[in-house]
């Protein structure tokens, strides 16, 4: 049994050309992970590598495409000798290689093995590239669109390596698995859709789908694209979102329409109940829209990146909605002054289809609008007297060949069938009666009512003698039964006619065929009427829907899809009969029209307008000018239409601006060789460099370069200036320096005074004490002094008395006679 490896490579850029050249070899984008997955050709895990690489001798400038740094890469990283090392093994157990883009990943590996030289260990390998040879509808298929295609899921954390490299195997294995895959040797070959109405984005002749495509993708005009029954515009819009590189959001009117269409509904996108809106409605005034609607950070910032935003089956919304939405996305976007707030707005859909549901809500707004259409609303009406409106028509009808049958559908459609139309419709071939059993096999009956429907589809199923198998859908999440394209509860027979509801391989979204066998997980219909084999017989097994929601990624600046909930059943319903409401945009082969109570316009045309072939379209009466109801508003708004020539000058006037907003950019960045290549382009599709606009635009180009020239000059003034003044303040703060040690100096030694002075000052304090104390002593001693003296002076006094008494005495005595006697003889 054959090997089969897997493998995806992250870089650091994009290779500039498919060939190595030995010499350039450093322009070369750099590896920075490497994943790869071993498998069996039964899908048995084997074997699996997953490598980040060390960034040796490179920087990884783009980290937020694949999210790994070059921190990361040097903690987690590894030799890229051993990772090449460790890939060439696991190679050399495989008999095929697959990668989803094998061209640019092969030549990443091979331009790192030069630089190691490494020998190329590939070169002869076997390869299968998911990218180029497993899309139904182009050239290439981006790994998110083929994944979508296959499971109707949108995949997380694509731009890892091992993320990508598993779902590239999980894909090869469904498409195999499905048959859609066939082995030739060691080599695979997918098998081509037989459908070729699926393969119309590719008819090259189709100028109007790609005029239109060019329109949307090259100017701002808002567009109202058009088109018969099965001209394609559903295919348009898929080719839109995916090859159109503006931030786009798609709505429509009703939940299954959404889903098929990819997008939300209107209501649920924009928040808006489920009632009319009048032209001055209060609650969408600029002092009360924030409180009304209330939406978050995230809301508010798509609305704010919004670039394209798509309606899609337009002729079931209300003119009343249209205007809310521009009044919405104005304020929100703080664009008053411009329609829709500056975003460019798609309408798509058929106005001679299904119209707007009118109900009590209509008879509330009608006198402010003159027909519930969208181009009747306020804005629309605005941007066709503007001359902003571009309202184009797909013509080439891909659903039927027949150029006779497709006449008269074209002449029912507005109106004009002739009694020879009506009588080639309803001959008697074509003529089966109104009773359930004339209900033919292989034919899906399109009637007016649900009631209608449902009966004839539950007495078919009643009639078969055969076991009841009842499969229930699965709801995960949000996912409302509005939503639902599979009935919740599917009750089948062996016998049972059903419909095939989303593209499978070469059967297509309403394809009529018999269910064969029933199990648990698997249900097997043969779409074959003529014959039952097993090449006719399809294994079904459960597909997923999902109800998304739109937000915005700040780290890739991006609007993207999340998943708010899904639903998960067997992609089938009963097909004896179906509603005309619920049938448009499929295409069957044998069509039953129970039209003649239609009571609605568009339904009696949108019901013709599903069958593929005039021969295989039965009715129940005769068909009458009264079951042809055709709006005349309707049919006047579609005579505007936009002249092929005009809408190739507004795309050549769109790629002139772009020629021109590029050349001005890069003139502003000084790229002069580049600006004049963008100038020279310009001019191919529309000459202004001798306008008064282009000359002004060189004159601003010019002041803004003196302006420019001034202000540098004035910066390199200031910074000279501010060189100077740091020159200064380095001095001074040198000068400070030295002022603080010299500070410091004083500081310390004014401390060692103070502290010597509060020594000097607590002896002062002591010795004072002392003294004091002293004072007190010689206080006390002074008062016992002044006593004593007191009594010292009154010893004195009385001593002098006596020596005044004694003198007196003595000088008595000295007269006397022994006295003097004394002093004769010398006696003292």
């Amino acid at each position: 049994m054959s090997n089969i490896l897997f493998f995806d490579t992250e870089t650091t850029g994009l290779i500039p050309q498919e060939n190595i050249e030995l010499e350039k070899i450093d322009i070369y984008p750099r590896l920075v992970q490497l994943s790869a997955i071993l498998y069996t050709e039964s899908g048995e895990l084997l074997d699996s590598i997953n490598y980040i690489i060390k960034p040796n001798g490179f920087v990884i400038t783009n980290s937020h495409i694949h999210g790994i740094t070059n921190e990361l890469a040097e903690l987690n990283g590894e030799s890229l000798n051993h990772v090449i090392k460790s890939f060439e093994q696991i190679c050399s157990k495989a008999n095929l290689i697959v990668c989803h883009n094998y061209v640019f990943d092969s030549l990443i590996i091979r331009s790192e093995m030069i630089r190691i030289n490494y020998s190329d260990f590939i070169k002869d390998k076997p390869s299968f590239c998911t990218m180029t040879e497993c899309s139904f509808f182009s050239s290439s298929i981006s790994l998110k669109d083929l994944h979508y295609s296959i499971f109707q899921t949108v995949f997380e954390n694509h731009h890892n390596s091992f993320i990508d490299v598993q779902i590239t195997a999980k894909c090869f294995f469904a498409l195999l698995n499905d048959k859609k895959l066939l082995k030739n040797g060691n080599y695979y070959k997918l098998v081509q859709n037989k459908i070729k109405d699926i393969d119309f984005e590719l008819d090259k002749e189709n100028i109007k789908f790609y005029n239109a495509f060019t329109l949307i993708k090259e100017t701002q005009k808002h567009i109202f694209l058009t088109g018969k029954a099965g001209t394609g515009k559903t295919t348009f819009l898929k080719y839109l979102k995916q090859h159109c590189n503006k931030e786009i959001v798609t709505l429509a009117f009703t939940g299954v329409a959404s889903v098929n269409a990819g997008g939300q509904t209107i209501n649920s996108f924009f928040r808006l109940p489920p009632r009319p809106f009048l032209p001055d409605d209060e609650s969408l005034k600029k002092e009360n829209i924030y409180e009304f609607l209330q939406y978050n950070s995230n809301k508010k910032e798509i609305l704010s990146k919004l670039e394209i935003l798509v309606i899609d089956e337009i002729s079931m919304v209300r003119a009343d909605i249209i205007d809310a939405i521009d009044k919405i996305l104005k304020i929100f976007r703080r664009k008053e002054h411009v329609p829709f707030g500056g975003v460019q707005v798609i309408f798509i859909g058929d106005l001679f289809q299904l119209p707007p549901i009118e109900g009590n809500d209509w008879n509330i707004i009608r006198t402010f609008y003159n027909s519930p259409y969208f181009f009747d609303s306020k804005i629309v009406k605005q941007i066709i007297q503007s001359d902003d409106l571009v309202c184009t028509e797909l013509d080439k009808v891909y659903r039927q060949k027949e150029i006779e049958f497709i006449d008269i559908l074209n002449r029912i459609r507005v109106g004009k069938q002739t009694i020879a139309d009506l009588q080639k419709l309803t001959n008697n071939d074509s003529l089966i009666g109104q009773t359930i059993e004339n209900v033919y096999d292989n034919y899906i009956v399109l009637t007016t009512t649900n009631t209608k429907a449902d009966t004839i589809n539950q007495h078919k199923l009643l009639n078969i003698n055969n076991e009841s198998f009842i499969y229930n859908g699965e709801t995960n999440g949000n996912f409302g039964e509005s939503l639902k394209i599979a009935p919740q509860q599917l009750n089948l027979k062996l016998g049972a006619q059903v419909m095939l509801l989303k593209n499978i391989g070469q059967y297509y979204n309403g394809k009529i065929g018999k269910v064969t066998k029933l199990n648990k997980d698997k249900i097997y219909v043969n779409f074959n009427e003529s014959e039952s084999n097993d090449l006719d017989t399809l294994e079904i097994s459960k597909t997923t829907w999902t109800n998304i929601e739109y937000t915005y990624n700040q780290e890739k600046h991006k609007i993207e899809e999340i998943i708010k909930g899904s639903y998960t059943q067997f992609p089938l319903k009963l097909a004896w009969a179906i509603t005309i409401h619920k049938s448009q945009g499929l295409t069957f082969d044998k069509v039953i029209a129970d039209i003649s109570g239609a009571f609605a316009t568009g339904q009696a045309y949108v019901a013709l307008s599903r069958c593929t072939r005039l021969s295989n379209l039965k009715f129940t009466a005769p068909l009458s000018n009264n079951s042809i109801l055709v709006d005349n508003r309707v049919v006047a708004f579609s005579e505007i239409q936009t002249p092929d020539t005009t809408v190739v000058n507004y795309i050549n006037d769109g790629k002139a601006d772009n020629y021109y907003q590029q050349f001005k950019k890069l003139l502003l960045n000084n790229n002069i060789k580049d600006a004049f290549s963008k100038l020279e382009q310009a001019i191919k599709y529309r000459n202004d460099i001798f306008s008064p606009i282009f000359s002004s635009y060189v004159e601003r180009y010019l002041l803004k370069y003196v302006t420019y020239k001034e202000i540098i000059t004035n910066i390199n003034e200031s910074k000279n200036h501010i060189l100077n003044t740091n020159f200064k303040i380095n001095e001074s703060n040198n000068n400070l320096n030295e002022l603080l040690l010299e500070y410091k100096k004083q500081l310390e030694l004014a401390k060692n005074q103070l502290l010597e002075f509060s020594n000097t000052n607590t002896n002062c304090l002591l010795e004072l004490k002392e003294r004091r104390n002293e004072i007190v002593k010689l206080k006390q001693k002074s008062e016992e002094d002044e006593k004593n003296i007191k009594l010292f002076q009154l010893e004195i006094n009385n001593l002098h008395l006596m020596n005044t008494n004694s003198t007196e005495k003595y000088n008595k005595l000295k007269s006397k006679w022994y006295v003097r006697f004394m002093n004769f003889i010398g006696f003292e």
